[in-house]
């Protein structure tokens, strides 16, 4: 009877250290998953918050006016470093009517703009 008890005791012992170590093991997963999560979090919203460029800052580019609708000018302009951006065709709108007045279709130009929003508005244009 003895030993049936020092048996269940052992494998209740057992059973109590097993219990143990199997928390300490899921306590320390769960930490390290936060941690992660947080981390990733942060880094996101450090990218989210970054601002890319300065509202009302202005920006020059060359290019080739494509078309002229109105106040729209969509033109194949050359890189924008100030901006990041590679060379491509894109529409702007005029800041006013006067703006364009006189632009067409073919003609080379250097511009002007600003950014606001995912807008591009030209601030000024000129041929070449």
């Amino acid at each position: 009877m003895l030993a049936l008890a020092q048996s269940k005791g052992s494998v209740s012992q057992e059973s109590f250290v097993m219990n143990i170590l199997l928390n300490i093991g899921l306590a320390t997963l769960a930490v390290s998953v936060a941690a992660c999560g947080t981390a990733e979090t942060s880094k996101e919203n450090a990218v989210a918050t970054a601002p890319i460029e300065s509202v009302g800052q202005t920006h020059s580019g060359t290019g080739t006016v494509e078309s002229v609708s109105g106040q729209q000018v969509t033109i194949s302009h050359g890189p924008i470093q100030s901006l990041e951006w590679p060379a491509m065709t894109m529409p702007f709108t005029a800041k006013d009517a006067a703006a364009v007045q006189g632009i067409k279709a073919g003609d080379r130009v250097a511009f002007t703009l600003t950014k606001s929003g995912n807008e591009s508005v030209l601030t000024s244009i000129t041929k070449q």
